[in-house]
């Protein structure tokens, strides 16, 4: 099932799964674990929502190590979240069950949370820059900055502050409420 929201890319979305059984032969093992998902623009995003189950037949993609000493560690930055493996999804590799999961309520009430701020935020007439650092700031959610915009973040030295400042303004928002 899915476990947060997906990202949109140019040619797909990106999201979590949580992994609840493999099957073998003709049997459900049960089985925990995640994996990085890229589900083909076919699909649907309207099919690809947390908490939506979905079987899936496809093939395993290991997470790399990096070949040069100074590349970042994608690999040990997806392991430090408990991922190991990604995969591609088209129409053909998986069925929505059209069920959804119970996510734990305080999860399920923060990504609604954060769905309701990224997208009163593209509805804002603010910049697309403005709009995505919001984004950041306010929920942590860094994926649409712009590669200049990060860059300069990196060198200013206060590229922390954007996956920082989503997580205590969250926290921030639960106590008000």
């Amino acid at each position: 099932y899915l476990n947060d929201i997906p990202i949109e890319k140019s040619k797909s979305y990106k999201c979590e799964l949580q992994v609840v059984s493999i099957k073998r032969d003709s049997l459900f093992i049960p089985a925990k674990g995640k994996l990085l998902g890229y589900f083909s623009k076919e699909i649907g995003k309207e099919n690809i929502q947390p908490g939506n189950t979905f079987l899936i037949k496809t093939r395993l993609n290991e997470i790399q190590s990096p070949r040069n000493p100074d590349e970042f560690n994608y690999s040990g930055y997806m392991a430090n979240r408990q991922i190991f493996h990604t995969t591609y999804l088209d129409t053909n590799q998986c069925i929505n069950l059209h069920s959804k999961i119970l996510i734990n309520k305080v999860w399920n009430f923060g990504l609604q949370a954060k769905n309701n701020v990224i997208n009163s935020l593209r509805k804002s007439e603010l910049s697309d820059d403005a709009k995505s650092i919001c984004e950041a700031l306010i929920t942590g959610f860094d994926d649409d900055i712009d590669q200049n915009v990060m860059d300069a973040f990196s060198h200013s030295g206060t590229l922390h502050v954007l996956s920082v400042s989503g997580l205590h303004t969250g926290v921030i928002y639960l106590f008000i409420n």
